[in-house]
């Protein structure tokens, strides 16, 4: 619909709140003008909040757990959404469609370059790959591909199956390899001097 210059004899009426974005009242045909859920205080705008404190806040008091915001492609492009520091770090994040709809987190703004990360669609994920075949596949040109850190003075990494349970143990200058979950004779102990 056009808009039409409004003089005295209109029957447009309605009022507003400072700041909310105005709508039509009601559905189908309205003459009614009332607040939007949309707020623009010049700086920062909020959806579904009449205070927003950042450039785009949206807010929702309700029980669903559907997404607040929804990204959505309709064509052949990506559905994605873009990070970046003026002259500096840029990062992707969305579904490639040009590559099986695989979950991606790339370092560029463009999807799909100098991926990070990647989940494709049997829930697999990939670092350093986009083309996960395990549930965790690591790849790398450096030497050390993965890195484990506790703050304890035990590191414990547990390998399961579905009736049984493995431990890799570090603690102080001994690694253990077993079934029992600490240092113990029952597992393969490596000591400082390589002796098994």
């Amino acid at each position: 619909d056009a808009w039409e210059k409004v003089d005295n004899s209109s029957v447009l009426d309605g009022s507003g709140t400072g700041n909310q974005i105005t709508k039509w009242a009601g559905s189908g045909t309205s003459n009614t003008l009332t607040d939007s859920i949309i707020t623009d205080d010049g700086t920062n705008v909020g959806i579904g909040i009449i205070n927003p404190s950042v450039p785009l806040e949206v807010y929702n008091d309700s029980t669903t757990t559907l997404p607040l915001i929804r990204v959505k492609q309709d064509g052949t492009g990506d559905a994605s959404i873009g990070f970046n520091t003026i002259g500096s770090t840029q990062y992707s994040i969305g579904i490639d469609n040009s590559d099986s709809d695989k979950f991606k987190i790339s370092r560029s703004t463009d999807l799909g370059t100098s991926t990070q990360i990647t989940i494709n669609s049997s829930g697999n994920v990939g670092i350093g790959t986009t083309s996960p075949s395990v549930k965790l596949y690591v790849s790398s040109s450096e030497e050390t591909v993965a890195h484990f850190n506790s703050s304890d003075n035990r590191a414990r990494i547990i390998i399961a199956d579905d009736d049984t349970t493995n431990y890799v143990i570090s603690e102080g200058d001994k690694m253990s390899l077993g079934r029992i979950a600490s240092l113990n004779a029952g597992n393969l102990t490596i000591g400082t001097s390589g002796n098994v």
